[in-house]
């Protein structure tokens, strides 16, 4: 296996009490789990439920009852949600994503320390004789080799987060080049100034609609096409804060709240995924009626005369809704205007 092309996951080692009270069969099916998800940590299990989730885990036909005694603790912890056809890990796009804190990385520096120290200290206690030098070097490349893959993942960490940056600048500045180029076929082309970083990637941004939405808003297929204008409405966004009004940059946290307003007034007939968040304006229009929701406390969302809506019922926008309610209000009462 080449290790480095694999995809892998974060497993967190901290024995919490909750932790530790979850049988240990749940406790490990928990870790299979996580295997199993996608990135925005759901699996569609569809009609399957349970047989689907152990089709998935290669668990045996006869194995099933224990699978479904195990996932018990897990649901009524919160750990796991099956809603609609549709299993989440709610924490697993934070807890895959976060970055550790100074001093955790400072503490890891000190470790890794500390192991290159003491095997420098077992190198010079060997033999200086010809058969062991062969082994002292290895050992001292496979020190350098666990140090530089290290540093590889590092950077593979920062490329993730800068990646749909590097793609946008490197196409605006061959476009410039080839205008400059045109107008005077002589004159030098202009440097490239580096464009400001982005809060979070593509990716996160995706992550967090489809977890927030239950799987709903899908992050594939993702062309290169919606990447780049998806970067460029996240830095739009991200940007529009400095122009002096009261309107506040969105983080992950408010497009995963996006999310849940989608799954709130989702319809059967919604096909939403990269190609529509790439369109203009629907991001920062879904974005607007989020916040009013969050604002107004979450309410049940409600069709025409506030009857509650039904799965697969098609939604009205909230102005058109309360604009609606205005005129029967006046209809209803000749000569007076609807209270604010």
């Amino acid at each position: 296996m080449r290790w480095e092309d694999e995809r892998f996951i974060k497993v967190y080692t901290r024995d919490t009490v909750d932790w530790c009270m979850l049988p240990w069969k749940s406790r490990s099916l928990f870790l299979l789990i996580l295997r199993c998800v996608e990135r925005s940590g759901t699996l569609e299990l569809g009609k399957h439920g349970i047989l689907g989730l152990a089709t998935k885990l290669l668990v045996p036909p006869g194995d099933v009852p224990e699978l479904e005694a195990a996932i018990g603790p897990l649901i009524e912890a919160g750990t796991l949600e099956i809603r609609d056809g549709v299993l989440t890990v709610p924490n697993y796009v934070k807890a895959q994503e976060t970055r550790q804190s100074d001093v955790a990385r400072q503490r890891r520096c000190r470790e890794r320390k500390r192991i290159v120290t003491s095997h420098h200290a077992a190198s010079h206690a060997v033999t200086t004789s010809h058969a062991a030098s062969p082994a002292v070097t290895n050992h001292h490349d496979q020190t350098r080799s666990d140090q530089n893959r290290t540093e590889e993942i590092r950077s593979e960490q920062r490329s993730d987060q800068n990646k749909d940056l590097v793609r946008v600048t490197a196409h605006n500045t061959h476009s410039k080049k080839s205008d400059k180029k045109a107008r005077s076929p002589t004159s030098q082309p202009a440097a490239m100034v580096p464009a400001d970083p982005l809060p979070y990637t593509v990716g996160n941004l995706l992550s967090s609609l489809a977890q927030g939405s239950g799987g709903r808003i899908a992050i594939s297929p993702c062309t290169e096409g919606h990447a780049v204008r998806i970067t460029e409405i996240i830095r739009e966004l991200h940007n529009s804060h400095q122009d002096g009004d009261s309107w506040q940059a969105p983080t992950l946290e408010e497009w995963h709240e996006v999310g849940r307003y989608i799954r709130a007034r989702w319809s059967a007939d919604i096909d939403l995924g990269p190609a529509w968040a790439a369109t203009g304006g629907k991001l920062a229009d879904a974005l607007a009626k989020a916040r009013r929701w969050v604002a107004a406390g979450r309410p049940a969302l409600v069709k025409g005369h506030g009857v509650p809506v039904e799965a697969g019922t098609p939604l009205k926008d909230a102005d058109d809704l309360i604009a609606e309610m205005r005129d029967q209000f006046r209809r209803a009462n000749p000569g007076e205007e609807p209270p604010v």
